[in-house]
């Protein structure tokens, strides 16, 4: 199992342009990115491209889950998933 940091945080990651995609992405925050995340350069904190991580290795106990989510905060909830790339194709 890998312990190495995934994902995006879908506040940071803008939206692709011409892709019509509904994103998370708050441009304000962008720009005081530095005051959530080490930006310095080769800090494990964000990726090659400069957009942070949305998730960092640590011990866990159990996974949480909902199955109570409908509507609204379902669609919010997918959007989160997909944005940040917490899953792969695998």
């Amino acid at each position: 199992m890998s312990t190495e940091s995934y994902g995006i945080d879908p506040l940071f990651r803008p939206p692709v342009q011409g892709a019509g995609e509904e994103t998370m992405y708050d441009g304000d925050l962008f720009d005081r990115m530095d005051q959530f995340y080490n930006t310095t350069s080769g800090a494990p904190d964000v990726k090659a491209t400069g957009v942070p991580f949305a998730f960092f290795h640590r011990k866990v106990r159990g996974l949480l889950r909902t199955s109570s989510l409908s509507g609204a905060p379902a669609k919010t909830w997918c959007l989160l998933i997909h944005a940040e790339a917490s899953l792969d194709r695998y």
